[in-house]
């Protein structure tokens, strides 16, 4: 199969998960001359629940305006619609745009798939895998032509691929599965092993409109698989792959180490059909590559070689960083900006997104710019505020208005940022244009000051090298939020609900950030240890000046805040 260029095993899998339902996805289209600098502003907000606009709210919801650790977004502008996949609610929400200006003019949802009604929420509607479920949507594509919408169902181990040439009605069938021999199977690779029409944890999805080809992150299996879809049928094989040899090889690198032609549970996907480049981010789970592969496949040949990496040096090198070249090891979702040669990377563990120049591109090269911090050296998350994420996963540009839409996982909402140059022309100090063009204030449109949710504190907060501390915490959830959670302290272990208090003894200086997750959400808090030596002078190390503590409310989210606890001990 050729690519044409145009103009136009289960412990991974369960780390896929934690991580997927934490994180945010990256669809694009192009910038043109839209305005983007460095750690700017939100311009609007959903999820934050029915016509409100409050960036403070990181809470996750089950209502029509709400959302649960959500994966891609994807702008229909010609059957104007904005669609989400909201994982951690089993379902894809239909939010109506208006057909003029092709922006919301609320935001709430007017359909849904996966599920019968807005108010349910179990994974295959609290039964078994069906046509009309799913368990852990994460990813979406869409195909113009035959108006085909396929979604990556996670944990069922298939791509549903729902035919909307007739409209959305909620609850609706999908026409055709792949991955399965039907729609009642879910076992990751059939229940056998890796073959050319199996998959195992399907992280993303894309569609390439040239050829009618649908391209497959499969993850557990380590690789990247094509599909004819000119004609589906249910359970095809793929024709292509990328990452191993052949169709029955399933080891991560190969089963050695990284190289030129290995994969490491790949997430992200990108086409540039100017070059006829894939980009492939390896980034499902916590020991990936922490890269970004880069493959010509104008004329693909099964496990070829890339081209050239980003995110690392060389073919060889691993590891994840926080630098203006380098990638944390979760990046769920890319997106290539054609007109302005412009790649999005959802660097999800360091809670950004990083924008290379693709126009000529160099191995290890420099981001240009970044979202979601002020700095390129910055990977911890201050909370919800406008200009921050927590887990990014994917996002989607709409070149009509020029929004970029960004999925924030674990702060459970999308977050749109206005890049034109006329956000706010006509508005009064403090007020916005809405998706609908009206003036509004900037905030939800109410003042309310709560008090800290979460509070920390070290006794004593200067110590000589080699006393001991005591790092204490309080978490105050609101009360119709309330439930058990469970404090993750780096190097120290997991600690439930009953322990508020551990002791430390660090040998540098340290602020100890604390991150409080619970099926609801997540809030945040801080302090700092002071550590001198036996003359009075302060020890400091670059190295290891954060750690973070993370809270989950079951094993579900205590493998996530685990996971996020370690990767953010530099």
């Amino acid at each position: 199969m050729k690519i044409k260029s145009t103009t136009s095993k289960q412990t991974t899998l369960f780390i896929i998960l934690a991580i997927s339902f934490a994180t945010l996805f990256l669809p694009l289209t192009s910038l043109q001359a839209a305005t983007l600098t460095d750690g700017m502003d939100a311009s609007y907000v959903v999820g934050a629940g029915s016509g409100t606009q409050d960036f403070t709210n990181g809470f996750s919801g089950t209502s029509s305006s709400e959302f649960t650790s959500p994966g891609e977004a994807l702008v229909d502008t010609v059957n104007n619609r904005v669609l989400v996949a909201d994982a951690g609610n089993n379902r894809v929400l239909i939010f109506n745009l208006n057909s003029t200006t092709k922006k919301l003019d609320d935001y709430t949802a007017d359909n849904v798939l996966g599920q019968a009604d807005f108010t349910s929420t179990s994974a295959n509607r609290g039964g078994s895998a069906a046509t009309n479920t799913f368990s852990g949507v994460r990813s979406l594509a869409w195909d113009a032509s035959s108006q085909y919408l396929f979604a990556s169902d996670l944990t069922n181990n298939r791509i549903l691929v729902f035919d909307l040439s007739g409209g959305i009605t909620d609850g609706m069938d999908a026409t055709y599965v792949l991955g399965q021999a039907d729609f009642s199977s879910t076992s990751g690779n059939r229940g056998v092993s890796a073959a050319a029409n199996t998959v195992f944890g399907p992280e993303e999805v894309h569609y390439i409109s040239s050829t009618n080809t649908l391209v497959v992150s499969d993850a557990v299996n380590h690789r990247v698989l094509f599909y004819d879809t000119s004609s589906i049928i249910n359970g095809e094989a793929a024709t292509n792959v990328l990452g191993q040899a052949d169709f029955t090889s399933s080891s991560s690198n190969r089963g050695g180490s990284a190289g030129q032609n290995t994969l490491h549970s790949p997430a992200g996907l990108a086409f540039d059909s100017s070059t006829s480049y894939l980009y492939v981010a390896e980034g499902a789970t916590p020991t990936s590559n922490a890269r970004i592969m880069i493959f010509d496949v104008s004329s693909i040949s099964d496990g070829e070689n890339a081209i050239n990496v980003l995110g690392q040096p060389d073919f060889v090198t691993t590891g994840a960083t926080t630098t203006q070249s380098g990638l944390g090891v979760i990046l769920p979702g890319l997106f290539i900006d054609e007109t302005n040669n412009r790649l999005f990377v959802a660097d999800s563990s360091n809670a950004r997104i990083m924008i290379f120049d693709v126009s000529s591109i160099s191995d290890g090269e420099n981001a240009i710019n970044v979202l979601g911090q002020s700095d390129f050296i910055t990977g911890m998350s201050p909370g919800a505020t406008q200009s921050s994420f927590f887990a990014p996963t994917f996002s989607y540009f709409e070149t009509t208005n020029d929004y970029l839409y960004v999925a924030d996982g674990l702060l459970s909402r999308i977050l749109i940022f206005d890049l034109s140059s006329e956000e706010s022309e006509g508005c009064p100090s403090g007020q916005i244009l809405n998706a609908g063009g009206v003036c509004t204030p900037s905030s939800s449109g109410f003042s309310y000051t709560h008090p800290p949710l979460c509070t920390a504190n070290i006794t004593p907060n200067t110590i000589t090298k080699g006393e001991l501390a005591t790092l204490s915490w309080n978490i105050n959830w609101p009360t119709d939020r309330q439930s058990n959670y469970y404090m993750k302290v780096p190097k120290n272990g997991i600690y439930s609900h009953k322990v508020n208090s551990i002791t430390i003894n660090p040998e540098y200086t340290t602020t100890y950030n604390l991150a409080s997750i619970n099926m609801w959400g997540a809030n945040f808090c801080n302090t700092t240890v002071t550590v001198l030596d036996e003359e009075g002078t302060e020890l400091t190390s670059p190295n290891n000046s954060y750690l973070s503590a993370s809270a989950g409310s079951n094993p579900f989210f205590r493998a996530i805040t685990s996971f996020f606890a370690r990767l953010f001990v530099r």
